[in-house]
């Protein structure tokens, strides 16, 4: 790889000799961390134009710093930093770990468990993760990629709508109209994933102090961008039907509400839709409360089994309901790309915050995810990826019932890609996901989707990376793992 030119500070009219100031400067960039043993470094000609000095000098600095024991040179191959450093401490690592703390006070962020959820090694089976890298359709991202690239000359040099790009947009309209039936009297803004969108809403909607529903178990996520906030969160329980709307209404009549988070289509984690009558209910209460429903459409992927169940947004008549969806998880979650859909006032305050910290979107993305929509490869991946995930999802169900049959509870989803999974409470369930790790296997438990302090037992399954085969050998190595904690 071609590196960079090297800078350093180096003064023409100090009292220093020139050469001896490249070496100690050079010292010193190793012992920070800014060089690190085995980088290369410059030719004494390229480093001699860019310090604007004679070649001598640098040759006079290598050859201070060679004696020394900091570098050194292999005819034919250039100069390196040297492996084996004279300084036992910069050797060691811990000179060079560079500045660990700011030089002024810091709160620390809110964080949740994300940062902890476990990477698989090779040889590990991980029942965590979003998408299968093996069924990506690569090829024709990139062939979108270089046609965006190639639309996009006449307007590169210039900053794009903080909306979106135009083609996006009008895509998406016509995806949420059709899959979604949501009307376009709703606007959008595209974001970097659901995440943000959700993010810029908690700045716009919410000031220290106010309050919000969550589900509970719910997006523990989430959560933490509300905690950053200042803002109070309210756990509402969930059963069988979904959120408890009964409860929300209590709390609502108790203490003022901003808005609700929910996963009406899908409830995040445990899968069960929201029922027809609280669905109604919700929407009557929001409107008679005057807070907003942040709709987390979180589910991909269309139902399995039936018809499909519409978002709130598709029964709002009211503007009550702020729907948030992405596409990320469809190609890649590193390709970041959600939206928001809501009244067109709320959406120009949206935009407004965005362009304070991200200015605007990625318009060669925008419109490369455009072209995928307008040529239908977005629409037959989203068709390929729902049959291989049914067979998936019927695979770790058959698994989880001839391996854990007596010790687990589920139900199966009816879309998206996960298993919400209740467990003997005489289970340690921490304890065994310690020692599924041991067995090459990895699983999240789901206290940290909890907001109540003493949450049942349970594990959260994710069946999108794996295939069958390796599903079944995933619940083969749980199953042993539990013996192994029993």
């Amino acid at each position: 790889m071609r590196r960079w030119q090297l800078s350093l500070n180096v003064r023409h009219d100090g009292d220093e000799p020139v050469f001896r100031q490249i070496a100690r400067a050079i010292e010193a960039d190793v012992r920070r961390g800014r060089l690190r043993p085995g980088d290369e470094l410059p030719g004494t000609r390229t480093l001699a134009e860019e310090l604007e000095v004679h070649r001598n000098t640098v040759a006079a600095a290598y050859a201070e710093l060679a004696a020394t024991g900091w570098i050194s040179a292999a005819r034919g191959r250039g100069t390196f930093v040297a492996r084996e450093l004279p300084d036992d401490e910069v050797s060691a690592g811990t000179a060079a770990a560079g500045i660990a703390s700011p030089g002024f006070p810091l709160e620390p962020a809110a964080r949740g468990h994300r940062d902890e959820w476990p990477s698989p090694r090779r040889g590990v089976l991980a029942l965590t993760g979003a998408a299968d890298a093996r069924m990506l359709p690569v090829d024709e991202l990139g062939r979108a990629y270089r046609r965006a690239a190639r639309s996009l000359r006449a307007t590169a040099g210039h900053y794009a709508d903080g909306r979106g790009h135009p083609r996006l947009l009008a895509a998406l309209g016509d995806m949420l109209a059709t899959l979604k039936g949501i009307g376009r009297e709703r606007e959008i803004i595209v974001t970097r994933g659901s995440q943000m969108g959700l993010f810029l809403l908690i700045e716009v909607l919410f000031k220290p102090g106010d309050a919000v529903a969550i589900e509970d178990p719910g997006y523990e996520f989430g959560w933490d961008a509300f905690r950053r906030r200042g803002v109070e969160l309210l756990p509402v329980p969930v059963d069988a039907e979904g959120l408890r709307v009964d409860a929300l209404r209590a709390i609502a009549e108790k203490r003022a509400l901003r808005a609700v988070l929910t996963t009406p289509s899908l409830q995040y984690p445990t899968t069960v839709p929201l029922s027809p009558a609280r669905r109604r209910a919700l929407l009557d209460l929001a409107s008679e409360q005057r807070f907003a429903v942040i709709e987390d459409d979180f589910v991909r992927e269309s139902r399995y089994e039936g018809p499909p169940i519409l978002p709130l947004a598709s029964e709002d008549t009211r503007g009550v309901v702020v729907h948030l969806g992405t596409l990320s998880k469809v190609w890649m979650p590193s390709v970041r790309l959600g939206y928001v859909a809501a009244a067109p006032r709320l959406i120009d305050e949206l935009v407004s915050v965005r362009q304070l910290v991200d200015v605007c979107g990625d318009p060669l993305l925008e419109v490369a995810i455009a072209e995928l929509i307008e040529d239908g490869a977005l629409q037959r991946h989203f068709q390929r990826m729902r049959s291989v995930l049914r067979s998936r999802r019927d695979a770790l169900a058959s698994a989880l019932r001839e391996e854990l049959g007596d010790t687990v509870r589920f139900r199966e989803p009816n879309g998206g890609t996960l298993f919400w999974v209740e467990v003997d409470d005489a289970i340690d369930v921490e304890a065994w996901a310690a020692a599924g790790r041991d067995h090459g296997v990895l699983f999240l438990t789901g206290n940290r989707f909890f907001a109540r302090p003493d949450p049942p037992a349970c594990l959260l399954l994710v069946f999108a990376t794996l295939d069958e085969k390796e599903l079944r050998e995933a619940v083969r190595r749980m199953a042993r793992a539990l013996r192994d904690v029993r």
